[in-house]
C-alpha cells in the first residue's frame, strides 16, 4: 500500500510541475506576441 502512497505523490508532484511550466510557457508566448515576430530572424538567417 506504501509504494502505491509514494507512486500517486509522485505522480501528482510531476502533473504539478508540468501544469506550473505549461503555464509559464503560455504567458512567455502571449508576452512575446507582441515584439517584433519570429519571421524576421527567420528571414534574416535566410
Amino acid at each position: 500500500m506504501f509504494r502505491s502512497w509514494f507512486l500517486w505523490l509522485t505522480l501528482m508532484l510531476a502533473a504539478a510541475s508540468v501544469g506550473w511550466f505549461w503555464l509559464l510557457t503560455q504567458d512567455l508566448r502571449f508576452s512575446r506576441i507582441e515584439p517584433e515576430p519570429p519571421a524576421a530572424s527567420v528571414d534574416k538567417g535566410g
